[in-house]
C-alpha cells in the first residue's frame, strides 16, 4: 500500500538534475545483474537491449541531509536513478548494495523512501511490489514497507526519469515526520 509523505520542494530539483551532467554515472545494468538471471533472459530475448538504467551518488549537494533532517532520519544510501525514454529495469531487490553498506545490522532499524524528481511525465513508471506509480509530482515522497522491497519501472515516456532514492537510520525518536497530505 502507497504510504504518501509529502512534497520535497526544499530543493530545486531540475537544478539538482542539470548538475547531474558531467557526474560520472555509477551503475548500468543488464540482465546478468539479477536473481532470475535466466527467466529475464528468456523473457526479453526477443527484443533489442532494453534493460537499462545508471544512477549517480553524488553531484546534488547537501540534499541528503536536507532530506534527512525533513524525515527525521540519518542518511546511510542516498542515490539518483536515470532511465532514459526506450528502457526498463525487470524486478529485482537491491540486497547486495544494501547488504555491502548495512553488513549485519538489522534491515528494520532503516526507513527507505523515494521522492519523484522529475516532472510528470505519461509513460514513467515504477513499480514497488504492489504499487505502481505514474504521473506522479515532482517532489513527491512516497515510504517503502521495506528497505528491500523488489521493484521495477519503465520509461516510454517523453522524457529521462529521474527518482531520487533514501535509506536512512531510524533516530532515536522514531517519530517520522509526516507532511499532511491528500
Amino acid at each position: 500500500m502507497k504510504k504518501y509523505i509529502g512534497k520535497f520542494i526544499q530543493v530545486d530539483w531540475n537544478q539538482i538534475i542539470k548538475n547531474l551532467d558531467g557526474v560520472k554515472r555509477q551503475y548500468e545494468s543488464t540482465p546478468s545483474d539479477y536473481k532470475d538471471k535466466m527467466q529475464i533472459e528468456t523473457a526479453f530475448k526477443n527484443v533489442a537491449n532494453i534493460i537499462d538504467f545508471e544512477t549517480f551518488h553524488d553531484g546534488f549537494g547537501n540534499v541528503n541531509k536536507d532530506f534527512g533532517n525533513w524525515l527525521n532520519a540519518k542518511p546511510v544510501m542516498c542515490w539518483i536513478s536515470e532511465m532514459k525514454t526506450g528502457y526498463c529495469v525487470p524486478p529485482h531487490i537491491d540486497d547486495q548494495e544494501i547488504n555491502e553498506v548495512l553488513g549485519d545490522q538489522p534491515k528494520d532499524s532503516f526507513v527507505r523512501y523515494h521522492c519523484h524528481i522529475s516532472n510528470p511525465c505519461m509513460g514513467s513508471t515504477l513499480i514497488v511490489e504492489k504499487d505502481c506509480y505514474h504521473m506522479e509530482e515532482q517532489g513527491a515522497v512516497y515510504q517503502w514497507n521495506k528497505i528491500d522491497a523488489e521493484h521495477c519501472g519503465f520509461n516510454i515516456g517523453k522524457q529521462i526519469k529521474y527518482i531520487y532514492h533514501f535509506i536512512g537510520e531510524k533516530t532515536d525518536d522514531e517519530r517520522i515526520k509526516y507532511h499532511h497530505f491528500y
